[in-house]
């Protein structure tokens, strides 16, 4: 996979969610056919995400920058520092915690937000 500022996809979800405090973290993780993938851990209620789901089709922000529609987990909470930031396995740029979901196949996709949820 190119490149990909996972930052602008979170916010564009942010956008097209109309959500007002922060309701999903987007990450890039190893695969093996794409060499990376996107998954989003968000807390949006599923009718919400659906409606969020369709507008991020037709939005436009690159092929490459969308997560599939698969590979979003809900979790009850977000992963946080003491600062209010998101957690570092949770964000861009940290692929050293992000190798444990490496041993996870993306069927299992629940498992891969956990592992990056509790880390």
């Amino acid at each position: 996979m190119k490149w990909c500022p996972t930052s602008r996809s979170r916010d564009k979800l942010h956008e097209l969610s109309g959500a007002s405090e922060q309701t999903f973290a987007v990450t890039a993780v190893p695969d093996e056919k794409k060499g990376e993938r996107l998954i989003v851990l968000h807390t949006l209620p599923e009718d919400k995400l659906e409606a969020c789901l369709a507008l991020l089709a037709k939005s436009d922000l690159p092929a490459l920058w969308k997560p599939r529609p698969d590979q979003f987990v809900h979790v009850d909470v977000l992963p946080y520092l003491g600062t209010g930031k998101a957690r570092p396995a949770a964000s861009e740029g940290n692929r050293d915690r992000s190798v444990a979901v490496t041993q996870v196949p993306s069927g299992q996709l629940w498992k891969q937000a956990n592992i990056i949820a509790t880390m």
